[in-house]
């Protein structure tokens, strides 16, 4: 999901299931480093509206869960979260991991409640805050 911008009173996506990642044959991955590290969430720079997220699942292999920005809040309520941190490799037959958090936020708000992060027994970075 991409959001480029939501009205102030926002999107609401409830029971959603969504998977981001590449296969073998780059069939409908681009050959690109950002082609090898797909995230199921990304929330640009001029959002200003919220986005909610609710009771939703979120599966791999991903790079990342979800990264957010702009100056609205995204909001991840009741959600499972499972199997991030898998870039494909260039050759695009396996994964590398390299410690990236499930989620990462870049700006606005972003409000995560009574959801569960599984899967991921050694790379356990969950959220990281703050502009690169």
């Amino acid at each position: 999901v991409q959001v480029d911008q939501s009205q102030p009173f926002g999107i609401l996506i409830t029971n959603g299931e969504f998977t981001a990642f590449c296969d073998a044959d780059h069939t409908f991955c681009p050959r690109t480093a950002a082609g090898r590290s797909p995230r199921q969430v990304v929330v640009g720079t001029a959002n200003v509206g919220a986005v909610k997220f609710v009771n939703s699942a979120f599966w791999g292999p991903a790079a990342q869960i979800a990264q957010t920005d702009g100056r609205g809040t995204v909001t991840f309520s009741q959600c499972h979260f499972d199997s991030w941190d898998n870039h494909v490799t260039v050759d695009g037959r396996s994964y590398s991991h390299n410690g990236t958090a499930a989620m990462e936020q870049r700006g606005g708000k972003l409000i995560v409640t009574a959801s569960e992060f599984v899967g991921q027994s050694d790379a356990p970075v969950h959220l990281n805050v703050g502009a690169e």
